[in-house]
């Protein structure tokens, strides 16, 4: 979701304010108000279709014209995110698209489009034309361009991506895998939009893996200081460190895909004699102090968290 999102609301109607939070995932998961929790039900476009309860239960249901007018509806659940997923002022009549606000009445935006449009692509220079005249098909969450134009950016986006990743194989010493992806970059715009799809999917999968396994090591932390507290030596906290470090690796591989563990634990045998990585019998045969190991143990990888959290 690359769009700037409402996270958080809050109305005050004399002494008592009245607050609605949303949970976030791809797209919008869940409202929550006055302590009940209400989930959207969206189609391929983004459009909310339903609503339903806490226990599973349909409680609104909404259809729409082409452009997103509301044809009818089910319910009585206040909800402003409706076509598209995006949000409806009631009192303007108008969706808030950013850049601009769209009149789903008519079909167009009512101010002049920033973007100054394509001589190759006409309908892209009428300046207040929703979705490049394809709502069905294309949404228009910035007010500027279809998503149909966005994903030549996705495209640029993730070659970048890839090169940044040929640059990590570099750094490791694979050479010849490093020599595939930069070969594949070249090759990325050519292959265009599924590849961009099939890599999304994939960058989009890991960095969730990254980000689980991040919040595992920062709630090691506290694990050290509750040790450290309770006056446990330097032996003992980090042996018991770098064990939750390799249970939480064992977790979060489960969750990759095979061929990418594989050639992870190939990398770690090679390197420590360990699938999973380094023991604390191996970290100390090569130098390290019980003090050190520590420090590391809460340590996340900063090749993978720029390829994963830069993009």
């Amino acid at each position: 979701m690359p769009y700037a999102q409402v996270a958080e609301e809050k109305s005050t109607l004399g002494t008592v304010t009245d607050t609605t939070t949303y949970l976030y995932g791809i797209e919008r998961i869940q409202m929550t108000r006055a302590g009940q929790g209400t989930y959207y039900h969206d189609d391929g476009l983004g459009s909310t279709r339903a609503l339903t309860d806490q226990t599973g239960n349909l409680t609104d249901s909404y259809d729409y014209d082409d452009y997103g007018a509301l044809q009818s509806q089910t319910g009585t659940t206040k909800n402003d995110f409706l076509f598209a997923g995006e949000q409806f002022d009631v009192e303007a009549g108008l969706y808030y698209n950013r850049a601009r606000h769209l009149d789903v009445n008519t079909g167009r935006f009512t101010g002049l489009d920033p973007f100054a449009g394509k001589l190759t692509q006409p309908i892209t220079l009428n300046k207040y034309a929703y979705a490049n005249g394809d709502p069905v098909n294309q949404r228009d969450p910035s007010g500027k361009f279809g998503m149909g134009d966005a994903m030549a950016a996705v495209s640029v986006s993730m070659n970048l991506a890839t090169l940044a990743y040929g640059g990590y194989q570099l750094y490791q010493g694979d050479y010849s895998a490093a020599r595939w992806t930069f070969t594949e970059s070249l090759f990325f715009g050519v292959l265009g939009y599924k590849k961009s799809v099939v890599w999304i999917q994939w960058w989009s999968k890991n960095r969730a893996i990254r980000q689980s396994y991040n919040a595992i090591l920062y709630r090691m932390i506290t694990t050290t200081k509750t040790m450290a507290a309770a006056g446990k030596t330097e032996k003992a906290i980090a042996e018991k460190l770098v064990a939750l470090r390799n249970e939480a690796k064992i977790v979060e591989r489960a969750k990759m895909e095979s061929r990418d563990v594989a050639v992870l634990e190939a990398r770690n045998m090679n390197k420590y004699g360990n699938p999973i990585g380094p023991t604390v019998e191996w970290l100390l045969a090569n130098g390290k102090t019980y003090e050190e190991i520590i420090e590391s143990a809460t340590d996340s990888n900063i090749w993978y968290n720029l390829f994963f959290f830069t993009f």
